[in-house]
């Protein structure tokens, strides 16, 4: 008797709902709540929500989230424009040689990789790695970082790179890029300039317009090594305590680095 009364209160449970898709576009509201996925076709501009899945971009779309909580990835497909504002992203940020990327304030819980032509993180927090490149090739691309900080270590490849005010949890790379400007720089790892194309700079003062030749400016502290590699350009670094060895290899030009390192100073480094 007793087992039939519990059958018959597991038969009236109901079933737990399917997760449901979204597509935003530019005619279409989205709901406070999506249980899916939020699949953009054309535009979409949406705010106050709370996506259970992932964000994914189409090709040539572009979205617009502000004040979003996505329990996902945020996928960007070839030539797409996304920009986050104040959204949390629980997963990582993937992109395919995507338009435009752009983080405002916003956190990110695992990685952002891929190709793409124009990146901006400003105010935000990626708990993982960064590591973006440009295609060999296309035309220039630019990213730059203002008062942003990572947990994982940051490549970035072919690209124009700009930093200022930065709190890098891990290293930094940055290989082949055609121009570099980095100032106000907190780094706990290595620091590697490798294979630039153009004229690197690291140090100076932060300004809102970029990194002034300045003093007096801030001291940058890199927490392990530098290692300036097989440059073609001058690189130039300062303002700058190097907890480990300074490196300088293979480069056209001579490098210099003027400031204070702990660890052993190749010659070759000015």
């Amino acid at each position: 008797m007793a087992a039939a009364a519990l059958l018959v209160l597991a038969d009236a449970v109901p079933a737990a709902a399917s997760p449901v898709d979204v597509v935003c576009a530019s005619d279409v509201r989205l709901p406070p709540v999506v249980t899916g996925d939020l699949v953009v076709r054309d535009m979409c501009s949406a705010s106050a929500s709370s996506i259970a899945g992932d964000v994914r971009v189409e090709a040539g779309a572009a979205a617009d989230l502000r004040a979003v909580d996505v329990g996902g990835d945020v996928l960007v497909a070839p030539r797409a424009n996304v920009s986050l504002h104040a959204v949390d992203v629980a997963g990582g940020v993937r992109l395919d040689d995507a338009g435009y990327l752009g983080l405002h304030g916003s956190d990110v819980g695992r990685s952002v990789r891929g190709s793409m032509r124009d990146g901006w993180l400003l105010g935000t927090y990626v708990r993982g790695a960064v590591n973006l490149w440009a295609h060999e090739g296309t035309r220039p691309t630019r990213i730059t970082f203002v008062g942003a900080r990572t947990g994982g270590w940051v490549n970035l490849v072919r690209a124009d790179v700009t930093i200022r005010s930065a709190d890098l949890g891990r290293g930094l790379t940055l290989t082949g890029v055609p121009r570099g400007e980095l100032c106000g720089l907190k780094v706990a790892a290595d620091v590697t300039v490798q294979r630039s194309r153009g004229p690197v700079r690291v140090g100076g003062r932060t300004s809102g317009a970029g990194c002034e030749d300045a003093r007096p400016a801030a001291l940058m502290t890199f927490g392990a090594g530098l290692h300036l590699l097989d440059n073609r350009a001058a690189v130039l670094v300062q303002d700058v305590h190097v907890a480990g060895d300074a490196v300088c290899a293979g480069n056209a030009e001579p490098a210099r680095v003027v400031g204070t390192v702990d660890g052993t100073r190749d010659p070759r480094c000015g």
